[in-house]
């Protein structure tokens, strides 16, 4: 009864901001202020979501992963358990073009239709799209997600640890090939490799932990690229992708 009465409570408060599209912000214990429109809401209803966290063991070394939410890694940003549109840090979630906000089944120059407006924007913004209306994090999960710039990735590479892991070793545990990544704080989040998305069919999936940054390189030889963040089993490598293909995003959250 107790948990009707919250729940109704809730949907009564919620009812004017849907009205007058003002903004539901959720408060976490953490401090941080996650903010959400809503004119965007149907309706409010509340689910476990599990553990927070799960421990792995390499060899002689434990490692507790965040599952979900924005993790400290003691960095100027917080960095996602997950990527965006999965339902836990072990799976690729959705694939994106550069630019794009949408998954979709084909990654071809030929689908990636909005080319021109997406480089013209970052052409005019320093070349960056993180927060921007072509931002997948943003648009996907709201005000203060961001797909990483070059700086937030460089950060995370200087200032963690990095410990590649393979499924083989418990595929019950560790159902993907990856990068553990701990900051100095102790805190770890889990980078899963799954390549990227040519065409239609997976490319480089289970070597390569790859991810969309938001800078933009521009016109190549080989078409439009963006950097992108891409780790492997000997170490770390920061490169290029063409935009018209699709890789997932990790997100950072800036409040």
């Amino acid at each position: 009864r107790k948990m009707k009465k919250i729940y109704l409570a809730i949907l009564i408060a919620l009812a004017p901001l849907a009205v007058s599209a003002q903004s539901v912000n959720v408060h976490l214990k953490d401090g941080t202020v996650i903010e959400y429109d809503a004119s965007k809401f149907d309706y409010v209803d509340f689910t476990g979501v599990g553990p927070a966290d799960t421990t792995i063991t390499v060899g002689d070394k434990s490692y507790t992963i965040a599952l979900h939410g924005a993790v400290d890694l003691g960095l100027s940003v917080k960095w996602a358990a997950r990527n965006v549109g999965a339902t836990n840090p072990w799976v690729s979630g959705d694939y994106f073009a550069w630019g794009e906000t949408s998954p979709k089944t084909t990654y071809s120059d030929d689908t990636y239709t909005n080319a021109t407006a997406i480089a013209d924007y970052a052409q005019e913004n320093g070349g960056d799209i993180a927060g921007s209306e072509y931002d997948a994090a943003t648009v996907n999960l709201g005000d203060g997600w961001q797909t990483p710039n070059e700086v937030q990735a460089q950060e995370l590479l200087d200032n963690c640890t990095l410990t590649w892991v393979e499924n083989t070793y418990d595929s019950t545990i560790l159902p993907a090939n990856g990068m553990i990544v701990t900051g100095k704080n102790g805190n770890s989040i889990f980078l899963p490799a799954h390549g990227q998305m040519r065409n239609s069919s997976p490319f480089n999936d289970e070597y390569y932990a790859s991810f969309w940054l938001s800078n933009f390189i521009g016109d190549t030889d080989y078409g439009a690229q963006a950097q992108i963040l891409q780790l492997y089993s000997d170490g770390q490598w920061g490169s290029n992708g063409i935009c018209s293909r699709g890789y997932p995003v990790r997100p950072v959250y800036t409040k």
